[in-house]
């Protein structure tokens, strides 16, 4: 019985050891080919030293740095303080015991998912423009700064994001940003006073000049899921803005003269996409789109 208890506790002993000494990770991969450029911010403390396979070049702490893809997966380990990799075409993240990440930049990239739970220990996390359509952070207890706009967060997954927050005393969530004609994170009034009441100021980011946000009336979260087809165009401008309800995106489009014959076209891949119009003269043209035909006045 003696030798039992004894080899439990050195069994005990051993795995306490060895996640004492567990190593941080975080892998990417990104859509971007081998041999582009790869911008990276790094904050590590004074003497750490990282491992970092799938980049070259010269690294400076605390710098934004230019460097070189090598390989499309990509694979640090160390102890990382602040990390910014926006705009690297980076489709998954893993993180692994990263216990010293304080600070996450990844906005503007391809994630449709992404899981925070290996960096409990964050601060900030900006994930906007990506194509999340869930976003859990319940893991994180220690955030007080969250950039989720530019996403396409909405209905039940939208309250369950507000109902993962922390509590915070005067804390930033920019959720949505209007001036974006692909935004598609939708939170209702409900969900704001939820956020709210945990302490979270909520934002509409609008290119950086941000506002409050309020969220929307349901009956407006309605329209915005029936929409029909709509096509505007300002007096003087190159391009109208067609917007169509989300089930029509891959669709084709084509801008026909009142004699038919075809002026432009392409493929719709936003609710809302800008017709170039800029070979187009003024006066009035038929606008199909998919099989519906609609008015266009370039003015």
């Amino acid at each position: 019985m003696r030798k039992s208890t004894l080899f439990a506790s050195l069994l005990a002993m051993f795995a306490a050891a060895a996640n004492s000494f567990a190593q941080s990770t975080i892998e990417l991969t990104t859509d971007m080919s081998v041999g582009s450029e790869f911008q990276i911010f790094l904050q590590v403390g004074e003497g750490e030293q990282l491992k970092i396979d799938g980049l070259k070049g010269q690294f400076k702490n605390d710098e934004w740095n230019l460097v070189t893809l090598t390989k499309q997966n990509v694979k640090i380990e160390g102890k990382i303080k602040l990390l910014g990799i926006d705009g690297n075409q980076i489709t998954s993240v893993k993180m692994k015991d990263m216990e010293d990440l304080i600070s996450l930049g990844l906005k503007n990239n391809k994630l449709t998912e992404i899981d925070l739970s290996g960096a409990p220990a964050l601060k900030r996390v900006s994930v906007g423009k990506n194509k999340l359509e869930a976003l859990n952070l319940s893991n994180n207890t220690f955030l007080f700064q969250v950039y989720a706009y530019g996403n396409k967060i909405k209905g039940e997954k939208m309250t369950a994001l507000v109902n993962s927050l922390p509590g915070g005393t005067a804390s930033e969530l920019f959720l949505v940003d209007k001036t974006l004609e692909n935004e598609e994170n939708v939170a209702t009034k409900a969900d704001v006073q939820i956020a709210r009441n945990k302490g979270w100021n909520v934002f509409n980011y609008q290119k950086g000049s941000y506002v409050i946000y309020d969220g929307e009336e349901q009956t407006g979260i309605e329209l915005i899921n029936q929409r029909a087809i709509e096509v505007n165009q300002n007096a003087g401008s190159d391009f109208a803005t067609l917007t169509v309800p989300h089930k029509m995106l891959g669709a084709t489009y084509a801008i026909y003269n009142l004699n038919g014959a075809k002026l432009a076209g392409g493929i719709i891949t936003s609710d809302f996409t800008r017709l170039p119009l800029n070979n187009v003269p003024l006066g009035a043209y038929l606008l199909k789109v998919g099989n519906k035909v609609e008015k266009l006045i370039k003015k």
